[in-house]
Formats: structure tokens, C-alpha cells, sequence
């Protein structure tokens, strides 16, 4: 059986061999230059099939600790298809973690080791949105993220709630937090918050609706638009309307 080390051996050969070039120049695209993120060039559904192939050699056999250890090893390479892996085979086990797992997560989010939106996301989807509708005493944790400097982590504080609102649960804290994050500048960040106001709209698209007309001007067009994505054409219009500057 490989311990964590040596299957992160494995896992880069592995990565290297499947990698394509002109696949890594197209994933680029979806990045900005600042965010320095590399590739390997490895669409989804084949990096699945070689982390799902890794899995095998250590199924049955690797603690949760194991598996920890292996992710925060991917999580420190450079490219984006390594650390998701990572994410991929820490997700298995992630049902098995107490609602300490937040303080290793947060080290990975405050330490740049996933300093993008595609990793964020993927941790917040695998691993962190799991755990807190575990552990709903996380929420506060989740709002702290929501004010502080590193944009990962507040980028985080929204993903993960976007599963969570997308079932009904926990929505006064979502529209707290979208409440919270309005005035935050940065595109990623209206981006999230729609997204997660989208989720929520779902179960009560009443509600959703309501919070926008309250809160009107104020609220990042960005945001607006993937909010009211799931609404008829027709209300999706008056929305966009209501909510305009006067003076637009």
C-alpha cells in the first residue's frame, strides 16, 4: 500500500503523462494572468478516471488522516489539476471528519494554496459545504471569512453556503451574508453572492425577490444578473428595472 508521499508520486507521473498542451492554453482562458495558475492540460472526466485509479491502491486501507496528508501535499503543487485531485480523494473521506477538519481548510484558503476560483470552488463543493450542513455551529466561522482581507476566503464564505441554500437550509444566515459581502468590490465576489442568492430563490423564490427590491441600487448588477437567472423573462426584466439607479 502507498502511503500519502508516494501516492503523490504516482499521482504527478500520472498527470504529466495524461497532460495536453493546447488543452492547458485553452483552461488558461478562463483565468486572469494575474491569478498564476498552471495546467497540466487534463479535461474533468479523465482526471476523475486517474484520481478514481489511485483511490483503488489505498481503498480500504488509508485513514482519514491519510487522506488529509495526501491533499495537503497536491494542494501545495502549482497546478490546478493536482490540487484537485487532492480535493477529489480527500472528499471521499470527508464524512468522516469532525468540524475540526474548518481549521485545516482555512490555512489552506488563508495560505494561498488555493489562490483561484476553480480551486475554492471545488474545495468549498467537496469538502466544506458537506461539513458545515454537518456542523451548523461552523456558520459563524463561515461570516467571519465573509469579512476578512483574504478574498478566498471570503469567496469561500459564500460557496459554501451555495449547496446548503440550494436544499432550504440556512437561509436567513445566506441573505445575512449576502447582506453582509454587498459592498466587497471585487468581481468574484458578486459573482458568488448571485450564485448563492440564485441557489437560495430556488425554495422560496418570494423571498429572493423581495431581498432584491429591498436592498435595490446597492446590489452589483453582477450579482443581480446571476440572482435572477432561474426567473421568467418577464420578471427577470422588471427586476432589472426596479432595482436600477434613478438616474441610469
Amino acid at each position: 500500500m502507498p502511503d500519502p508521499q508516494t501516492l503523490v508520486r504516482l499521482c504527478l507521473r500520472e498527470l504529466k503523462r495524461a497532460g495536453n498542451a493546447s488543452d492547458a492554453r485553452q483552461a488558461k482562458q478562463f483565468f486572469k494572468a494575474q491569478d498564476n495558475v498552471a495546467f497540466f492540460g487534463i479535461k474533468a472526466p479523465r482526471l476523475k478516471e486517474i484520481e478514481k485509479s489511485l483511490y483503488e491502491k489505498v481503498r480500504g486501507e488509508w485513514s482519514p488522516e491519510d487522506a488529509l496528508t495526501f491533499c495537503d501535499l497536491m494542494l501545495r503543487q502549482r497546478e490546478l489539476e493536482a490540487r484537485s485531485a487532492g480535493l477529489l480523494m480527500l472528499a471521499r473521506y470527508q464524512k468522516r471528519f469532525d468540524a475540526g477538519l474548518i481549521d485545516m481548510i482555512e490555512g489552506w484558503l488563508a495560505g494561498d494554496l488555493c489562490n483561484n476560483w476553480a480551486t475554492t470552488d471545488v474545495l468549498c463543493s467537496l469538502i466544506s459545504a458537506p461539513l458545515a450542513g454537518r456542523h451548523p455551529e461552523l456558520l459563524p466561522r463561515l461570516k467571519r471569512w465573509a469579512g476578512m482581507k483574504n478574498l478566498w476566503l471570503r469567496r469561500a464564505s459564500l460557496v459554501t453556503m451555495v449547496p446548503l441554500a440550494r436544499r432550504g437550509l440556512h437561509l436567513d444566515f445566506a441573505y445575512e451574508l449576502a447582506d453582509r459581502v454587498m459592498d466587497h468590490p471585487e468581481d468574484l465576489m458578486h459573482k458568488a453572492n448571485g450564485w448563492m442568492l440564485r441557489e437560495a430563490g430556488k425554495t422560496d423564490p418570494d423571498r429572493l425577490e423581495a431581498f432584491l427590491l429591498k436592498h435595490g441600487p446597492r446590489i452589483p448588477r453582477t450579482t443581480l444578473r446571476y440572482a435572477i437567472e432561474k426567473f421568467l423573462p418577464e420578471k427577470r426584466q422588471k427586476l432589472l428595472e426596479m432595482t436600477r439607479l434613478k438616474d441610469d
